[in-house]
């Protein structure tokens, strides 16, 4: 990776890029785009940061809509990357995720389905 190497040269990035990392979770692309989408991420409270990546949710109380939170705004690319990176970590370490997902899931049905023809259902 060319940008890693890069980064490695520069004291100031490289120990930035090494602080991000050390976040449970986080790994050298996640961190990269971080640090390079994202520069003033030090700067910034876990508000301010989930703002402007995205990631913060914002009330939509209108007419019948009351209570719903939805998240909008801040640059896009960042939460794109960070919700590509999180999806597969959840369902991979979040247990209760995962078993809540197999509950949803709705059973498979219908013509594409592979059925194995009984007496009952010729």
């Amino acid at each position: 990776m060319l940008l890693g190497k890069a980064i490695a040269g520069l004291h100031d990035l490289a120990r930035r890029l090494a602080l991000i990392q050390s976040g449970p979770g986080i790994g050298r692309r996640t961190a990269l785009t971080l640090l390079v989408l994202v520069p003033e991420l030090s700067r910034l409270s876990r508000t301010q940061a989930a703002s402007l990546s995205g990631l913060a949710t914002f009330d939509r109380d209108s007419g019948h809509y009351r209570g719903q939170r939805h998240i909008a705004g801040g640059r896009h690319r960042v939460s794109r990357d960070l919700y590509a990176a999180a999806l597969p970590a959840s369902f991979r370490w979040n247990m209760t995720l995962v078993d809540t997902y197999r509950r949803r899931q709705k059973p498979q049905t219908g013509p594409h389905c592979m059925r194995q023809k009984t007496p009952h259902n010729r």
